[in-house]
C-alpha cells in the first residue's frame, strides 16, 4: 500500500477516478477564537497492489497538539478489486468538512489510519490575523 495523495483543501471531488483538488492548504488566519472554517476537504489517493485487493478501513482524527480530539473521528471503509492484470489499484477518498471548528490558536494535526495503522498526517497551523489583538483578560 503507497498513500500517494493526502491533502487538506478548499474542494475535492473524484470525477470517475479522476481526483479534482482546488486550493490545498495547511494554515489559518483567524480573526478570534473559537474559530470556524466554513468548509474544506480532505482528498487522499491510496494504491494497493494485487495481493492487498479486499476491504480496508479508513479512520481520520482532527487533534490538538495534545492528541485531543476536536471533531468525531472520521471512519469508512475501501473495497479494493483485484485488478485484472494483477499489478495495481489506486481508491479515491474525499471528505468534506463544513464548520470545522478550532478551539484556540496552535498546531492542529489530521491522522489518517490504515486498518488502525498510523500512516500518514497533516499539520495544520491555525493562528492569529497579524493585525488581530488577542482580547484582553
Amino acid at each position: 500500500m503507497e498513500i500517494e495523495i493526502f491533502s487538506l483543501c478548499d474542494h475535492a471531488q473524484d470525477f470517475g477516478g479522476k481526483m479534482i483538488i482546488v486550493g490545498t492548504f495547511d494554515a489559518i488566519w483567524a480573526g478570534g477564537f473559537p474559530c470556524m472554517h466554513p468548509s474544506c476537504a480532505i482528498a487522499g489517493r491510496i494504491r494497493f497492489e494485487g495481493s492487498e485487493a479486499g476491504k480496508h478501513s479508513l479512520r481520520i482524527q482532527i487533534v490538538d497538539a495534545d492528541g485531543r480530539e476536536i471533531v468525531p473521528p472520521l471512519q469508512g471503509e475501501l473495497n479494493i478489486m483485484r485488478p485484472p492484470n494483477g499489478s495495481s489499484m489506486a481508491a479515491n477518498f474525499v471528505l468534506t468538512l463544513g464548520q470545522l471548528t478550532f478551539p484556540s490558536a496552535g498546531i492542529y494535526s489530521i491522522d489518517l489510519f490504515v486498518n488502525d495503522i498510523p500512516s500518514r498526517s497533516l499539520p495544520i497551523m491555525v493562528q492569529l490575523q497579524p493585525n488581530q489583538q488577542p482580547p484582553v483578560q
